[in-house]
């Protein structure tokens, strides 16, 4: 659990709150720093069970992998998820008729998609300042919805180009808040 706690304890000192999509089988390996997350005042959404290539799925797949992670979360914080943002959809294209065909599952049991419009593409591991930077810079563009992730290998960057970005946020007088704000 320590990856995720160092982001907690960042946004802590800076008063940010995060939205954080969870997926659902890390959910159930780490049910503490879920109800943490929670009971700090962040928000929790769904980003699928197992985080796979949708379009490699059937419907009963999708619908599996996207109601699972609701079950976890609703057990472990008395609520479930309403907001649902799929793996790998970084360049979703809303307009192209086979990509929105796979997220129709979700859609259609309800479920708001959330999509991403500052991504620092930390998970290439540019280094911390690069992140930081990047961040800073698409919010200047107008990006409000900020992607960086917690897995897939060392996130010593990611934490440090979070921590580095909150202070330059706050000098623009730019609130850091959950999704539902």
């Amino acid at each position: 659990e320590a990856r995720p706690l160092v982001l907690l304890e960042g946004e802590r000192a800076h008063h940010a709150k995060a939205t954080f999509f969870v997926l659902g089988e890390r959910a159930t390996l780490y049910p503490g720093l879920v109800r943490r997350i929670v009971a700090e005042g962040h928000l929790v959404g769904n980003h699928s069970y197992h985080h796979p290539h949708l379009d490699t799925l059937d419907r009963d797949e999708i619908d599996l992998e996207i109601h699972s992670t609701q079950r976890v979360l609703e057990g472990l914080v008395g609520r479930g998820a309403p907001l649902y943002r799929p793996p790998f959809t970084d360049a979703f294209d809303p307009f192209a008729p086979e990509e929105l065909a796979v997220q129709m599952p979700a859609l259609e049991a309800g479920y708001l998609f959330v999509g991403a419009d500052v991504d620092p593409r930390d998970w290439s591991s540019p280094g911390a300042e690069a992140i930081a930077s990047r961040i800073v810079d698409d919010v200047r563009a107008g990006g409000r919805i900020v992607l960086l992730h917690d897995g897939g290998g060392n996130r010593r960057d990611t934490v440090e180009g979070l921590r580095l970005a909150l202070p330059r946020l706050e000098a623009l007088g730019t609130p850091v808040v959950t999704l539902d704000r």
